[in-house]
Protein backbone atom coordinates (compact mmCIF):
# COMPACT_ATOMS: atom_id res chain seq x y z
CA UNK A 1 0.00 0.00 0.00
CA UNK A 2 1.39 3.49 -1.14
CA UNK A 3 0.94 7.19 0.54
CA UNK A 4 -0.55 10.46 0.18
CA UNK A 5 1.84 12.87 -0.99
CA UNK A 6 1.78 16.57 -0.07
CA UNK A 7 1.47 16.75 -4.27
CA UNK A 8 -2.13 14.71 -3.57
CA UNK A 9 -2.83 16.41 -0.72
CA UNK A 10 -2.31 20.19 -2.75
CA UNK A 11 -4.73 18.99 -5.31
CA UNK A 12 -7.16 18.35 -3.52
CA UNK A 13 -7.24 21.54 -1.70
CA UNK A 14 -7.08 23.14 -5.00
CA UNK A 15 -9.91 21.21 -5.73
CA UNK A 16 -12.07 22.66 -3.32
CA UNK A 17 -10.66 26.04 -3.52
CA UNK A 18 -11.56 25.85 -7.23
CA UNK A 19 -15.19 24.70 -6.62
CA UNK A 20 -16.21 27.40 -4.50
CA UNK A 21 -14.38 30.16 -6.58
CA UNK A 22 -16.29 28.68 -9.85
CA UNK A 23 -19.48 28.14 -7.62
CA UNK A 24 -19.48 24.53 -8.79
CA UNK A 25 -19.66 23.84 -5.15
CA UNK A 26 -21.29 25.65 -1.99
CA UNK A 27 -20.14 25.23 1.33
CA UNK A 28 -21.49 26.96 4.44
CA UNK A 29 -20.30 26.93 7.95
CA UNK A 30 -22.79 25.94 10.50
CA UNK A 31 -24.10 25.97 13.85
CA UNK A 32 -25.84 23.61 15.24
CA UNK A 33 -27.76 22.39 18.34
CA UNK A 34 -29.18 24.51 21.15
CA UNK A 35 -29.76 22.26 23.83
CA UNK A 36 -26.84 21.40 26.14
CA UNK A 37 -24.76 18.84 25.88
CA UNK A 38 -24.68 16.31 29.33
CA UNK A 39 -21.56 16.01 30.97
CA UNK A 40 -19.60 18.75 29.38
CA UNK A 41 -20.53 22.01 27.36
CA UNK A 42 -17.63 21.21 25.09
CA UNK A 43 -17.98 17.18 24.79
CA UNK A 44 -16.01 15.33 22.03
CA UNK A 45 -18.17 14.29 19.59
CA UNK A 46 -19.25 11.03 19.91
CA UNK A 47 -17.03 8.03 17.36
CA UNK A 48 -20.64 6.83 16.34
CA UNK A 49 -22.00 10.43 15.79
CA UNK A 50 -24.44 9.79 12.90
CA UNK A 51 -23.10 10.78 9.37
CA UNK A 52 -26.77 12.74 8.29
CA UNK A 53 -28.53 15.39 10.29
CA UNK A 54 -31.79 13.38 12.11
CA UNK A 55 -34.26 15.05 10.51
CA UNK A 56 -33.69 18.79 11.24
CA UNK A 57 -32.85 18.58 14.74
CA UNK A 58 -29.64 20.39 15.48
CA UNK A 59 -29.45 22.83 12.60
CA UNK A 60 -29.76 26.47 13.55
CA UNK A 61 -27.64 28.68 10.97
CA UNK A 62 -25.45 28.44 8.56
CA UNK A 63 -22.86 31.44 6.19
CA UNK A 64 -21.63 30.69 2.77
CA UNK A 65 -17.87 30.62 2.71
CA UNK A 66 -16.09 31.98 0.11
CA UNK A 67 -12.01 31.15 -1.59
CA UNK A 68 -10.94 33.77 1.16
CA UNK A 69 -12.42 31.43 4.10
CA UNK A 70 -9.80 28.62 3.46
CA UNK A 71 -5.85 28.50 3.30
CA UNK A 72 -3.50 25.28 3.42
CA UNK A 73 -2.12 24.64 6.39
CA UNK A 74 1.58 23.24 7.75
CA UNK A 75 3.33 22.62 11.20
CA UNK A 76 3.97 25.53 13.72
CA UNK A 77 8.09 24.75 13.83
CA UNK A 78 8.69 28.40 16.13
CA UNK A 79 12.08 29.06 15.38
CA UNK A 80 13.93 28.66 19.07
CA UNK A 81 17.23 29.33 20.13
CA UNK A 82 19.31 25.89 20.97
CA UNK A 83 17.40 23.99 18.97
CA UNK A 84 19.34 21.45 16.41
CA UNK A 85 17.33 21.61 13.09
CA UNK A 86 17.36 18.95 10.42
CA UNK A 87 18.98 20.20 7.28
CA UNK A 88 17.03 19.71 3.98
CA UNK A 89 18.05 16.89 1.78
CA UNK A 90 16.22 15.77 -1.25
CA UNK A 91 17.05 12.32 -0.79
CA UNK A 92 15.81 11.90 2.89
CA UNK A 93 12.85 9.98 3.30
CA UNK A 94 12.17 11.20 6.70
CA UNK A 95 12.28 15.30 5.97
CA UNK A 96 8.44 15.11 6.56
CA UNK A 97 8.53 14.40 10.04
CA UNK A 98 11.47 16.69 10.87
CA UNK A 99 12.10 20.36 12.02
CA UNK A 100 13.97 21.15 8.29
CA UNK A 101 12.01 24.76 8.82
CA UNK A 102 11.56 27.80 10.88
CA UNK A 103 8.68 30.18 11.30
CA UNK A 104 10.48 33.28 12.65
CA UNK A 105 7.94 35.53 15.08
CA UNK A 106 7.90 39.25 14.50
CA UNK A 107 8.58 41.68 16.93
CA UNK A 108 4.86 43.48 17.04
CA UNK A 109 1.91 42.72 14.39
CA UNK A 110 4.59 42.00 11.77
CA UNK A 111 5.33 39.19 9.35
CA UNK A 112 6.12 35.69 10.11
CA UNK A 113 8.88 34.38 7.73
CA UNK A 114 10.09 31.04 6.82
CA UNK A 115 13.37 29.42 6.47
CA UNK A 116 14.50 26.19 5.12
CA UNK A 117 17.76 24.70 7.16
CA UNK A 118 19.98 24.08 4.12
CA UNK A 119 23.15 23.14 6.51
CA UNK A 120 23.03 22.80 10.24
CA UNK A 121 26.80 23.41 11.11
CA UNK A 122 27.34 19.35 11.47
CA UNK A 123 24.05 19.08 13.66
CA UNK A 124 25.15 21.93 16.21
CA UNK A 125 22.15 23.85 17.43
CA UNK A 126 20.67 27.20 16.39
CA UNK A 127 21.76 30.37 18.54
CA UNK A 128 21.06 32.97 15.77
CA UNK A 129 17.70 33.70 14.10
CA UNK A 130 17.21 33.83 10.33
CA UNK A 131 16.14 37.18 9.27
CA UNK A 132 17.16 38.34 5.55
CA UNK A 133 14.50 38.19 2.97
CA UNK A 134 16.14 37.42 -0.22
CA UNK A 135 16.56 34.62 -3.01
CA UNK A 136 19.90 32.87 -2.50
CA UNK A 137 21.29 31.18 0.44
CA UNK A 138 22.69 33.28 2.99
CA UNK A 139 24.84 32.32 6.47
CA UNK A 140 23.71 33.10 9.98
CA UNK A 141 26.40 33.73 12.85
CA UNK A 142 26.37 30.19 13.95
CA UNK A 143 27.22 28.53 11.03
CA UNK A 144 23.62 27.65 9.63
CA UNK A 145 23.01 28.57 6.49
CA UNK A 146 19.10 29.32 5.37
CA UNK A 147 16.78 29.83 2.52
CA UNK A 148 13.90 32.07 3.01
CA UNK A 149 10.88 30.88 1.17
CA UNK A 150 7.77 32.66 1.48
CA UNK A 151 5.99 34.83 4.21
CA UNK A 152 2.60 34.35 6.64
CA UNK A 153 0.88 37.75 7.08
CA UNK A 154 -0.33 38.85 10.57
CA UNK A 155 -3.23 38.91 10.37
CA UNK A 156 -3.47 35.35 8.15
CA UNK A 157 -1.39 34.00 10.97
CA UNK A 158 -3.82 35.12 13.19
CA UNK A 159 -6.97 34.27 11.59
CA UNK A 160 -6.09 30.86 9.94
CA UNK A 161 -3.82 29.08 12.86
CA UNK A 162 -5.11 26.48 14.86
CA UNK A 163 -3.92 24.19 17.17
CA UNK A 164 0.05 23.45 15.66
CA UNK A 165 -0.68 24.70 12.11
CA UNK A 166 -0.42 27.84 10.42
CA UNK A 167 -1.59 28.96 6.74
CA UNK A 168 0.96 28.76 3.87
CA UNK A 169 1.00 30.42 0.98
CA UNK A 170 3.69 31.30 -1.74
CA UNK A 171 5.56 34.68 -2.41
CA UNK A 172 5.19 35.16 -5.71
CA UNK A 173 8.77 37.20 -6.07
CA UNK A 174 9.99 34.22 -4.97
CA UNK A 175 8.49 31.98 -7.10
CA UNK A 176 9.46 34.14 -9.95
CA UNK A 177 13.22 33.45 -9.37
CA UNK A 178 13.36 30.01 -7.95
CA UNK A 179 14.04 28.19 -10.92
CA UNK A 180 17.09 30.61 -11.60
CA UNK A 181 18.32 30.33 -8.40
CA UNK A 182 17.93 26.52 -7.89
CA UNK A 183 21.51 25.77 -6.63
CA UNK A 184 23.72 23.17 -4.97
CA UNK A 185 24.61 24.63 -1.61
CA UNK A 186 25.87 21.80 0.31
CA UNK A 187 27.69 18.51 -0.71
CA UNK A 188 27.88 16.09 2.25
CA UNK A 189 30.78 13.95 2.36
CA UNK A 190 30.45 10.37 2.38
CA UNK A 191 33.53 8.44 1.98
CA UNK A 192 36.70 10.04 3.49
CA UNK A 193 38.64 7.36 1.90
CA UNK A 194 42.30 7.60 2.45
CA UNK A 195 45.81 8.61 2.07
CA UNK A 196 45.46 12.09 1.54
CA UNK A 197 48.54 13.27 4.26
CA UNK A 198 50.38 15.42 2.21
CA UNK A 199 50.69 19.49 3.54
CA UNK A 200 49.23 21.41 0.77
CA UNK A 201 48.08 24.69 1.61
CA UNK A 202 50.42 27.76 1.88
CA UNK A 203 51.49 31.15 0.09
CA UNK A 204 51.97 31.70 -3.89
CA UNK A 205 55.99 31.92 -3.98
CA UNK A 206 56.00 33.23 -7.81
CA UNK A 207 53.78 33.49 -10.98
CA UNK A 208 55.69 32.55 -14.08
CA UNK A 209 52.82 32.42 -16.42
CA UNK A 210 48.92 32.27 -16.35
CA UNK A 211 49.52 28.59 -16.39
CA UNK A 212 52.85 27.98 -14.40
CA UNK A 213 52.70 28.66 -10.46
CA UNK A 214 55.43 27.89 -7.93
CA UNK A 215 54.50 26.99 -4.65
CA UNK A 216 56.43 27.11 -1.02
CA UNK A 217 58.82 24.28 -0.38
CA UNK A 218 56.54 22.79 2.21
CA UNK A 219 54.29 21.52 -0.40
CA UNK A 220 55.48 17.54 -1.64
CA UNK A 221 58.93 16.58 -2.74
CA UNK A 222 57.58 14.27 -5.22
CA UNK A 223 56.73 14.63 -8.73
CA UNK A 224 52.99 14.16 -9.86
CA UNK A 225 51.75 14.22 -6.43
CA UNK A 226 49.19 16.74 -6.77
CA UNK A 227 48.76 15.93 -10.67
CA UNK A 228 44.92 15.74 -11.34
CA UNK A 229 44.36 17.48 -8.09
CA UNK A 230 42.38 20.71 -7.72
CA UNK A 231 43.67 24.24 -6.45
CA UNK A 232 41.81 27.04 -4.78
CA UNK A 233 43.57 30.10 -4.77
CA UNK A 234 42.12 33.44 -2.80
CA UNK A 235 43.05 36.29 -1.64
CA UNK A 236 41.33 38.81 1.37
CA UNK A 237 38.48 39.36 -1.71
CA UNK A 238 36.10 36.22 -2.27
CA UNK A 239 35.31 38.17 -5.96
CA UNK A 240 38.77 37.43 -6.45
CA UNK A 241 39.23 33.85 -5.74
CA UNK A 242 39.63 31.27 -8.22
CA UNK A 243 39.53 27.39 -8.76
CA UNK A 244 41.61 25.38 -11.48
CA UNK A 245 43.24 22.31 -11.39
CA UNK A 246 46.53 20.58 -11.51
CA UNK A 247 47.54 19.19 -15.41
CA UNK A 248 51.36 18.36 -13.89
CA UNK A 249 53.37 19.26 -10.82
CA UNK A 250 57.22 18.89 -10.24
CA UNK A 251 59.10 19.64 -7.48
CA UNK A 252 62.97 19.86 -8.09
CA UNK A 253 66.38 21.70 -6.90
CA UNK A 254 64.60 25.49 -7.78
CA UNK A 255 61.50 25.11 -6.34
CA UNK A 256 57.63 23.18 -6.00
CA UNK A 257 55.79 24.13 -9.52
CA UNK A 258 52.32 23.92 -10.38
CA UNK A 259 51.37 23.14 -13.81
CA UNK A 260 47.41 24.59 -13.86
CA UNK A 261 45.42 22.96 -16.68
CA UNK A 262 43.82 26.20 -17.00
CA UNK A 263 44.77 29.68 -17.50
CA UNK A 264 44.34 31.83 -14.39
CA UNK A 265 43.98 35.49 -13.70
CA UNK A 266 47.28 36.61 -12.72
CA UNK A 267 46.00 39.83 -12.28
CA UNK A 268 44.19 38.46 -9.27
CA UNK A 269 47.71 36.27 -8.11
CA UNK A 270 50.25 38.65 -5.71
CA UNK A 271 52.88 36.27 -4.81
CA UNK A 272 53.11 36.79 -0.52
CA UNK A 273 50.09 37.22 -0.56
CA UNK A 274 47.83 34.86 -2.60
CA UNK A 275 47.14 31.87 -0.79
CA UNK A 276 46.61 28.31 -2.37
CA UNK A 277 45.02 25.28 -1.15
CA UNK A 278 45.91 22.03 -3.17
CA UNK A 279 43.23 19.01 -2.07
CA UNK A 280 41.39 16.55 -4.21
CA UNK A 281 39.54 18.04 -7.14
CA UNK A 282 36.05 18.34 -6.91
CA UNK A 283 33.62 17.86 -10.22
CA UNK A 284 30.26 18.99 -10.52
CA UNK A 285 28.09 17.83 -13.42
CA UNK A 286 24.20 18.82 -13.72
CA UNK A 287 21.30 20.18 -15.73
CA UNK A 288 22.28 23.67 -14.82
CA UNK A 289 22.19 26.49 -16.70
CA UNK A 290 25.79 26.72 -15.16
CA UNK A 291 27.28 23.90 -13.09
CA UNK A 292 28.32 24.38 -9.06
CA UNK A 293 32.24 24.72 -8.17
CA UNK A 294 34.04 23.69 -5.39
CA UNK A 295 36.93 22.45 -3.50
CA UNK A 296 37.60 20.02 -0.75
CA UNK A 297 39.48 20.31 2.57
CA UNK A 298 41.45 17.17 4.14
CA UNK A 299 41.65 16.07 7.39
CA UNK A 300 45.11 15.60 8.27
CA UNK A 301 44.35 13.76 11.31
CA UNK A 302 42.67 11.14 9.58
CA UNK A 303 44.10 11.56 6.38
CA UNK A 304 40.91 12.00 4.30
CA UNK A 305 38.41 14.80 2.70
CA UNK A 306 36.78 15.92 4.85
CA UNK A 307 33.91 18.33 3.58
CA UNK A 308 33.15 20.04 0.19
CA UNK A 309 33.42 24.32 0.13
CA UNK A 310 31.14 24.87 -2.49
CA UNK A 311 32.64 28.50 -4.16
CA UNK A 312 29.85 28.95 -7.06
CA UNK A 313 26.58 27.18 -6.02
CA UNK A 314 25.60 27.46 -9.73
CA UNK A 315 21.84 27.85 -11.99
CA UNK A 316 18.92 26.09 -13.11
CA UNK A 317 19.90 22.76 -11.37
CA UNK A 318 17.42 20.13 -10.57
CA UNK A 319 20.10 17.34 -10.65
CA UNK A 320 24.00 17.28 -9.96
CA UNK A 321 26.94 14.43 -9.12
CA UNK A 322 29.93 15.11 -7.16
CA UNK A 323 33.60 13.18 -8.45
CA UNK A 324 36.30 14.05 -6.19
CA UNK A 325 39.33 13.25 -8.12
CA UNK A 326 43.33 12.72 -7.31
CA UNK A 327 46.62 11.16 -8.41
CA UNK A 328 46.54 7.95 -6.69
CA UNK A 329 49.93 8.41 -4.75
CA UNK A 330 48.22 11.59 -2.75
CA UNK A 331 44.92 9.37 -2.04
CA UNK A 332 41.79 7.86 -2.92
CA UNK A 333 38.45 6.48 -1.92
CA UNK A 334 36.57 9.98 -1.20
CA UNK A 335 33.32 10.61 -2.26
CA UNK A 336 30.36 13.10 -1.85
CA UNK A 337 26.81 13.39 -3.36
CA UNK A 338 24.99 16.85 -3.66
CA UNK A 339 21.92 18.20 -2.34
CA UNK A 340 19.51 19.05 -5.07
CA UNK A 341 17.43 21.87 -4.41
CA UNK A 342 12.87 20.38 -4.89
CA UNK A 343 11.34 20.51 -8.57
CA UNK A 344 11.52 25.02 -9.11
CA UNK A 345 13.83 25.56 -6.44
CA UNK A 346 13.04 26.46 -3.20
CA UNK A 347 10.01 28.34 -2.31
CA UNK A 348 8.59 27.14 -5.80
CA UNK A 349 5.79 25.34 -4.58
CA UNK A 350 6.20 25.72 -0.72
CA UNK A 351 2.83 24.08 0.09
CA UNK A 352 4.52 20.26 -1.77
CA UNK A 353 8.07 21.33 0.36
CA UNK A 354 6.68 21.78 3.59
CA UNK A 355 4.64 18.84 3.62
CA UNK A 356 1.51 20.74 3.59
CA UNK A 357 -1.01 19.10 6.00
CA UNK A 358 -4.67 20.19 5.05
CA UNK A 359 -6.48 23.25 5.46
CA UNK A 360 -8.15 25.36 7.65
CA UNK A 361 -11.69 26.93 7.07
CA UNK A 362 -11.74 30.51 9.20
CA UNK A 363 -14.84 32.41 9.19
CA UNK A 364 -17.26 34.40 11.91
CA UNK A 365 -20.44 35.08 12.75
CA UNK A 366 -21.26 38.16 13.52
CA UNK A 367 -24.17 39.87 14.93
CA UNK A 368 -27.56 38.57 13.27
CA UNK A 369 -25.60 38.52 9.75
CA UNK A 370 -27.81 40.75 8.06
CA UNK A 371 -31.05 40.23 10.48
CA UNK A 372 -30.91 36.09 9.53
CA UNK A 373 -29.88 34.75 12.57
CA UNK A 374 -32.06 35.56 15.92
CA UNK A 375 -30.16 37.55 18.94
CA UNK A 376 -30.07 35.26 21.96
CA UNK A 377 -30.41 31.81 20.43
CA UNK A 378 -27.55 29.09 22.03
CA UNK A 379 -25.64 26.72 20.03
CA UNK A 380 -22.75 24.19 20.96
CA UNK A 381 -21.77 22.64 17.54
CA UNK A 382 -20.11 24.25 14.51
CA UNK A 383 -19.18 22.55 11.89
CA UNK A 384 -19.20 22.17 7.53
CA UNK A 385 -22.07 21.53 5.27
CA UNK A 386 -21.88 21.07 0.95
CA UNK A 387 -24.72 22.19 -1.37
CA UNK A 388 -27.46 22.08 0.80
CA UNK A 389 -30.83 22.63 -1.32
CA UNK A 390 -33.94 25.07 -0.49
CA UNK A 391 -36.61 24.47 1.40
CA UNK A 392 -40.14 24.50 0.05
CA UNK A 393 -43.02 25.74 1.56
CA UNK A 394 -44.34 22.11 2.02
CA UNK A 395 -41.17 21.11 3.91
CA UNK A 396 -40.19 19.43 0.15
CA UNK A 397 -36.78 19.48 -1.29
CA UNK A 398 -36.30 22.94 -3.40
CA UNK A 399 -33.53 24.66 -5.82
CA UNK A 400 -29.83 24.71 -4.97
CA UNK A 401 -29.67 27.00 -1.94
CA UNK A 402 -26.77 29.79 -2.48
CA UNK A 403 -27.79 32.88 -0.35
CA UNK A 404 -25.25 34.14 1.76
CA UNK A 405 -26.27 32.83 4.95
CA UNK A 406 -29.42 30.93 5.84
CA UNK A 407 -32.17 30.34 9.45
CA UNK A 408 -32.60 27.01 9.66
CA UNK A 409 -35.17 28.01 12.76
CA UNK A 410 -38.64 27.13 12.56
CA UNK A 411 -40.44 30.27 14.21
CA UNK A 412 -43.61 31.49 15.36
CA UNK A 413 -45.83 33.59 17.37
CA UNK A 414 -48.03 31.86 20.53
CA UNK A 415 -51.33 32.60 22.12
CA UNK A 416 -52.05 32.40 25.25
CA UNK A 417 -48.15 33.64 26.34
CA UNK A 418 -45.92 30.69 27.29
CA UNK A 419 -42.34 30.85 28.15
CA UNK A 420 -40.62 27.24 26.65
CA UNK A 421 -37.52 25.68 28.32
CA UNK A 422 -34.62 25.89 25.70
CA UNK A 423 -33.64 22.49 24.63
CA UNK A 424 -36.91 20.47 25.61
CA UNK A 425 -38.98 18.94 23.22
CA UNK A 426 -42.43 19.85 21.94
CA UNK A 427 -45.03 18.37 20.25
CA UNK A 428 -47.83 19.67 18.11
CA UNK A 429 -51.45 18.02 19.29
CA UNK A 430 -52.49 17.60 15.26
CA UNK A 431 -49.60 17.24 13.06
CA UNK A 432 -47.39 15.16 15.51
CA UNK A 433 -44.65 16.98 14.63
CA UNK A 434 -41.73 17.35 17.16
CA UNK A 435 -39.57 19.86 17.91
CA UNK A 436 -36.69 21.08 20.24
CA UNK A 437 -37.02 24.49 21.79
CA UNK A 438 -33.91 26.61 20.88
CA UNK A 439 -35.19 30.11 22.07
CA UNK A 440 -38.91 30.97 23.53
CA UNK A 441 -40.11 33.94 25.32
CA UNK A 442 -43.72 35.22 26.43
CA UNK A 443 -45.37 35.66 22.52
CA UNK A 444 -42.21 33.60 20.10
CA UNK A 445 -40.86 30.30 20.13
CA UNK A 446 -37.89 29.22 18.04
CA UNK A 447 -37.54 25.44 17.29
CA UNK A 448 -35.48 22.98 15.53
CA UNK A 449 -36.93 19.81 14.53
CA UNK A 450 -39.89 19.07 12.63
CA UNK A 451 -40.99 21.43 9.81
CA UNK A 452 -44.16 20.49 9.08
CA UNK A 453 -46.48 21.84 12.43
CA UNK A 454 -49.74 22.85 11.45
CA UNK A 455 -51.00 26.13 11.49
CA UNK A 456 -52.43 27.36 14.38
CA UNK A 457 -52.31 24.14 16.25
CA UNK A 458 -51.63 23.47 19.81
CA UNK A 459 -48.21 22.55 21.01
CA UNK A 460 -46.97 20.91 24.25
CA UNK A 461 -44.31 20.37 26.21
CA UNK A 462 -46.38 17.70 28.64
CA UNK A 463 -47.19 20.73 31.38
CA UNK A 464 -47.80 23.67 29.19
CA UNK A 465 -49.80 23.85 26.29
CA UNK A 466 -50.81 26.81 23.44
CA UNK A 467 -51.54 28.03 20.09
CA UNK A 468 -48.75 28.26 17.58
CA UNK A 469 -49.14 29.88 14.49
CA UNK A 470 -46.35 29.59 12.01
CA UNK A 471 -44.20 32.07 10.26
CA UNK A 472 -41.14 30.56 9.00
CA UNK A 473 -40.11 27.17 8.48
CA UNK A 474 -36.51 27.67 7.74
CA UNK A 475 -34.19 28.28 4.78
CA UNK A 476 -32.48 24.78 3.80
CA UNK A 477 -33.52 20.66 3.06
CA UNK A 478 -31.56 18.77 5.58
CA UNK A 479 -33.25 15.35 5.81
CA UNK A 480 -30.51 13.89 3.01
CA UNK A 481 -27.31 16.31 3.99
CA UNK A 482 -24.68 14.54 5.53
CA UNK A 483 -21.69 17.17 7.13
CA UNK A 484 -18.30 17.43 6.04
CA UNK A 485 -17.19 18.21 9.73
CA UNK A 486 -18.62 18.36 13.17
CA UNK A 487 -17.29 19.56 16.37
CA UNK A 488 -18.49 20.27 19.95
CA UNK A 489 -17.88 23.68 21.67
CA UNK A 490 -18.51 25.59 24.78
CA UNK A 491 -21.75 27.02 24.41
CA UNK A 492 -21.99 30.18 22.72
CA UNK A 493 -25.28 32.85 23.45
CA UNK A 494 -25.65 35.23 19.84
CA UNK A 495 -25.88 38.68 20.95
CA UNK A 496 -25.98 41.47 18.44
CA UNK A 497 -22.84 43.48 19.77
CA UNK A 498 -20.08 40.03 19.52
CA UNK A 499 -19.01 38.19 16.24
CA UNK A 500 -17.70 34.07 16.99
CA UNK A 501 -14.53 33.27 14.81
CA UNK A 502 -13.54 29.88 14.44
CA UNK A 503 -10.64 27.96 12.71
CA UNK A 504 -11.73 24.82 11.83
CA UNK A 505 -8.60 22.39 10.57
CA UNK A 506 -9.19 19.73 7.82
CA UNK A 507 -5.84 17.55 8.32
CA UNK A 508 -5.00 15.01 4.93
Amino acid sequence: MGILLPAYRSALIDAITEEISSNSGFYYAFAANAAPIAGSNAAPVPSDYSSSFSLDWELILGKRLSNTNLLPVINNVIWTTGTTYTQYDNTSSSLNTAPFYVITQPVLYGQYNIYKCIYNNANSPSTTVPSIIQQATFTTADGYMWRYVTTISYSDYIGFSVNNYVPIYPNSAIVAGAAQYSTIDVAPVTNMGSGYSAVTNGTIVSVINSTLIQVQTNASPFNDTYTQSGIYLQNNLASTSQLNYISHYVANSAGNWVYLAGAANTINITPSVTQYLISPRVIFTSDGSADPQGYSTVDLSGNGVSSIVITNPGAGITWANVQIIANSNYGSGAAAYAIAPPPGGHGANVRDELFVSGFVFAFSFISTEMNTVPIGVNYNTIGIIKNPYSLSANSGKGAQYTNTTFNQLLTGTVSPSKTFVVGEEVSGNTSGAIGVVALSNTSTLWLTGDKYFSNGEYVTDGTNTTVFTVNTIGSVYVKDQHPLYVQNISTVTRANNQTETYQIAVLL
